[in-house]
């Protein structure tokens, strides 16, 4: 009953892909890899296009949360001015009523 090096481990164990963060293998893993590995590795990888596609559709969404954002702070902002008039407002009828007196 052998037990294998760390480095051969890396070499019999398959490539893993976080698709979250999709590289290609490196060098070194690429040469150890077979034929059959090697095409299915390939298949894994996103195309360019795809990539396009996704930083666009990332892009997108940022773009909406951006202006929900900015909706979001516009309508504060007219809250807040409509509240500043009310209280202008009140403080011109108090200044009206003590020129008055």
């Amino acid at each position: 009953m052998g037990a294998l090096a760390w480095g051969d481990m890396s070499q019999s164990l398959p490539f893993l892909m976080d698709p979250d963060d999709p590289r290609a293998p490196t060098e070194e893993q690429w040469a150890g890899m077979s034929d059959k590995e090697r095409a299915r590795v390939v298949a894994m990888l996103p195309s360019e296009v795809e990539q396009k596609r996704e930083r666009a559709e990332q892009e997108r969404e940022r773009a909406e949360q951006e202006r929900e954002r900015a909706e979001q702070e516009r309508e504060r902002a007219e809250q807040e001015r409509d509240e500043a008039l009310r209280k202008l407002a009140l403080v011109e009828a108090e200044l009206a009523k003590l020129r008055e007196r």
